[in-house]
């Protein structure tokens, strides 16, 4: 039985009509607030039924646990975007016997999966395993055993026998037992891509989240009792019961309000000293620390600070690629397992698979980003080599020698100033009109007057950088935001180089129609 026959679909390719199923039968569910009422027993309750194997009330209740724990919604998001963030690559296995076929493998297979409509977010659905217990995703496959899409089912919809291990689909989202409620269909082995975890991060951070909400509950009671001081009036003696009567009405309307007025002679009082200590902040604050500390292995305490300094963001930081790149292990595992083998065996029939898929890489630089990189590396003074810039980029890079391209971003580690080599270190000083690149050519003289604006135009923004560069170390931090946050100051609203650009463009046009017609001319004859 496929996928789409279990929720109820005939037409296997129909995605819209499988996510219809799916949340047709379980709209009930979405009304409920499992929040409300809820307390330690009752959690403990929900999550002695999954035991069972029934875990519709238990993963609803994580759902809406992530949705209202600020701490752990961002926890949560945090995980999803770094394991979108990672490149994915289907490779050749090292020990594979015919390197030939595995390549051919590996290309066919990325080919295929990259036609997948919605490969990130089944990415994203199956982190949702380190939080919950487990993730499922579902390949909705063609005629052909390719993929195309892929169904991302929500947790509350499933059970598992305890004893056999199989899972079972659970449309309305009801209570009832594996292998014995009519209503729970079994699902066959290879039809779901899972990922489990034994330790699932949202079942503590559940209770951590009730100690949470009574810890904001008492703080309220609190500021409520001790936020503002409470008022004490002392009635002037010698009054009838008739007045004693009216100073106590006058009396709490003016500690409710705050205003009305008392007879003469009444004393007032304001209990500032019974506040005492704030015990709750520090509480609440305790709780949101442990729910960081277990969505990222109890090695980080925040996810919005890198650290006190330097040392202790790069260690904070070096932990966090860490979780991220096990992260896309498991479920790089997973997709390789359930997708990309299968995939294999239906392009490549009968011969064994020599490719496997593999998440965990970092996004890969794009040619934009390398070039943006490379004029950046230059501004602060550094050269980026030739062939390491252009295996970034992608296409082969040459010198420009008509000076109107940003100088000296590569030449294998000589600098280039509009096509003339600048060497580094002990040469630096030689003049750059005395200097002649590898192949001969000189800078054309008509190009100075360009390379003159820019210089000019560019010199506040060039004067910032060198004040970065010499700062100390430990002040290397704010200069370099002072640098950010001044440079778009130093560049002039009219540049110079703009007018000398546009005139030279003007020029080698002119040049060239008249080249053009000594050419035709030429021809005439």
């Amino acid at each position: 039985m496929r996928w789409a026959s279990i929720v109820g679909v005939k037409d296997n390719s129909a995605r819209d009509s499988l996510a219809t199923a799916r949340k047709r039968a379980d709209e009930w569910l979405v009304r409920m607030n499992p929040l409300h009422g809820l307390n330690e027993i009752e959690a403990q309750n929900i999550r002695d039924q999954s035991r069972d194997g029934n875990f519709a009330r238990i993963q609803w209740l994580y759902h809406n646990v992530e949705l209202y724990d600020p701490t752990l919604l961002t926890c949560v998001e945090r995980r999803a975007a770094a394991l979108v963030g990672l490149d994915w690559r289907v490779v050749a296995r090292p020990e594979a016997p015919d390197e030939a076929l595995a390549d051919e493998q590996a290309r066919a297979v990325s080919e295929a999966l990259g036609k997948i409509d919605n490969l990130p977010d089944a990415i994203e659905h199956l982190g949702l395993a380190f939080f919950r217990g487990f993730a499922h995703i579902a390949p909705v496959w063609d005629a052909d055993g390719l993929v195309r899409h892929v169904d991302l089912p929500e947790n509350w919809n499933f059970a598992r026998d305890p004893q056999t291990g199989v899972w079972y689909w659970n449309p309305r989202a009801e209570y009832g037992i594996p292998g014995v409620s009519p209503n729970l269909v079994p699902i066959p082995d290879g039809e779901l891509v899972t990922v489990e975890r034994p330790r699932p991060v949202d079942w503590p951070v559940t209770l951590i989240f009730l100690r949470n909400t009574l810890g904001e509950m008492a703080w309220g009671q609190f500021l409520e009792r001790f936020g503002i001081p409470p008022a004490i009036l002392t009635q002037p003696e010698g009054l009838t019961e008739e007045q004693i009567t009216r100073f106590r009405q006058a009396a709490q309307a003016f500690t409710e309000g705050l205003a009305g007025t008392v007879p003469y002679g009444t004393e007032v009082h304001f209990a500032t000293e019974a506040r005492g200590q704030n015990p709750f902040s520090e509480f609440v604050r305790h709780q949101s620390e442990l729910v960081v500390l277990l969505s990222t292995g109890g090695t980080l305490t925040s996810l919005a600070q890198s650290g006190t300094g330097t040392l202790a963001g790069n260690a904070q930081m070096d932990v966090w690629r860490e979780i991220v790149a096990r992260d896309g292990t498991i479920i790089g595992n997973a997709l390789d397992r359930g997708v990309a083998q299968k995939v294999c065996a239906a392009l490549f029939p009968g011969k064994p698979c020599l490719c496997r898929f593999e998440l965990g890489r970092e996004a890969a630089l794009t040619p934009a980003d390398a070039l943006d990189l490379a004029v950046k590396a230059k501004a602060a003074g550094y050269i980026l080599d030739r062939d390491e810039l252009a295996d970034a980029v992608g296409f082969a890079l040459e010198r420009d020698t008509a000076g109107l391209a940003a100088p000296g971003l590569f030449n294998g580690g000589v600098g280039v100033e509009a096509g003339v080599p600048r060497v580094h270190g002990a040469d630096a000083a030689a003049p750059l009109e005395n200097a002649e690149p590898e192949d001969g050519r000189i800078d054309p003289p008509a190009n100075k007057p360009a390379r003159e604006a820019f210089a000019a135009d560019m010199a506040e923004a060039a004067r910032l950088v060198a004040a970065v560069l010499e700062a100390p170390d430990e002040e290397l931090a704010a200069a370099a935001k002072a640098a950010v946050d001044a440079l778009p100051d130093t560049l002039p609203e009219k540049p110079q180089f703009a007018a000398e650009l546009e005139e030279a463009i003007a020029r080698g046009y002119a040049d060239g129609l008249s080249e053009a017609a000594d050419e035709a001319k030429e021809t005439q004859k």
